[in-house]
C-alpha cells in the first residue's frame, strides 16, 4: 500500500476493481518461504475488516521467474508468472510441513489486489504478509511447486452460483509428478467447502471447510478456511487427474 479507498457509492465498493502493483517488495531473495500470514491493516497496524467497512476481496502474488503450472504463459494471468501466494478476506495462514518451502529467487514479484470499502468514509489501508523464511542455502529443504486449481482457472476464478444447494467441479490433468504437502481452498460467503481428490487413484487429498460466526470482525461473513499441511497428503503423477 497505501491503498486509499473512496467511500461506498463513490468507487470504494466497486466489484472487480483489480489494482496491479509491479515490483512488490520481497521479504527475502534466494530463500524458502515456509509460512505466510496475511492481513489487511490500517496505518496504525490494527486489522481492517468488515466491522469497520473494509473487505479484502483478494490479494494475489506472481513470481515472474517461474511459469505457472496450470495456466502456462498463454492465458492472461499466466503472463505474469507463477501464482505462489494469495488471500481472500478469510486470511488463511499458509504453511508447509517441516522440510518443505517455496523457493523465492531474485526475479520481480507482481501483486494484484482488490480491496473494498463498504463504509461512508475514505479509508487508507495496507496489505501485509508476515513471512517466515529460511536462506536458500539451508540444507534439507525441498522446494515446492504451487498448483493452482479453480472453477474458472486462469481467468476470474468466479462462476455464477444458482440459488439453493449446488456444487461445481473442475479437473486438471497433471503435467508434473510429486508429493502433495499442503492444500487449501477459497470460497465466498455462502460457500461450504472445497474438496480436492486425485480422481485417477481415488485418493482424497484435502477438504477445506469454510467457517462462520465466531469472529465479530467478519460480521457473519466467511471468516476461515481449514488448511491441510502434511507431508503425506497424497501423490500426483504426470497424467493423473486432480478433481476440485
Amino acid at each position: 500500500g497505501p491503498f486509499v479507498l473512496p467511500p461506498a457509492g463513490r468507487g470504494g465498493d466497486v466489484d472487480d476493481a483489480n489494482v496491479f502493483v509491479p515490483n512488490v517488495p520481497k521479504p527475502c531473495e534466494d530463500c524458502y518461504i515456509v509460512r505466510a500470514e496475511p492481513d489487511l491493516v490500517y496505518e496504525d497496524g490494527t486489522s481492517a475488516n468488515l466491522d469497520t467497512g473494509l473487505m479484502l476481496h483478494h490479494a494475489l502474488f506472481f513470481n515472474h521467474g517461474r511459469r505457472d503450472t496450470t495456466c502456462g504463459s498463454d492465458e492472461f494471468f499466466g503472463r505474469f508468472g507463477e501464482r505462489f501466494l494469495a488471500s481472500g478476506n478469510e486470511r488463511t495462514v499458509k504453511h508447509f510441513p517441516e522440510g518443505y518451502g517455496y523457493h523465492l529467487g531474485r526475479d520481480p514479484v507482481t501483486g494484484v489486489f482488490h480491496i473494498m470499502n463498504h463504509s461512508a468514509e475514505t479509508k487508507t489501508v495496507f496489505f501485509t504478509f508476515k513471512v517466515k523464511w529460511l536462506p536458500g542455502s539451508t540444507g534439507g529443504v525441498r522446494p515446492s511447486t504451487p498448483v493452482w486449481v479453480d472453477i474458472n482457472n486462469c481467468r476470474t476464478s468466479e462462476y455464477s452460483a444458482p440459488a439453493g444447494p449446488s456444487s461445481e467441479r473442475w479437473a486438471w490433468k497433471s503435467t508434473i509428478t510429486g508429493r502433495i504437502v499442503s492444500a487449501g481452498g477459497h470460497v465466498h460467503t455462502g460457500g461450504v467447502k472445497t474438496v480436492l481428490t486425485n480422481a485417477t487413484t481415488g485418493r482424497h487429498v484435502c477438504t477445506s471447510w469454510a467457517g462462520y460466526g465466531t469472529k465479530p470482525a467478519y460480521q457473519g461473513t466467511i471468516e476461515s478456511m481449514s488448511y491441510c499441511s502434511w507431508d503425506a497428503l497424497g501423490v500426483v503423477r504426470a497424467g493423473d487427474t486432480l478433481d476440485l
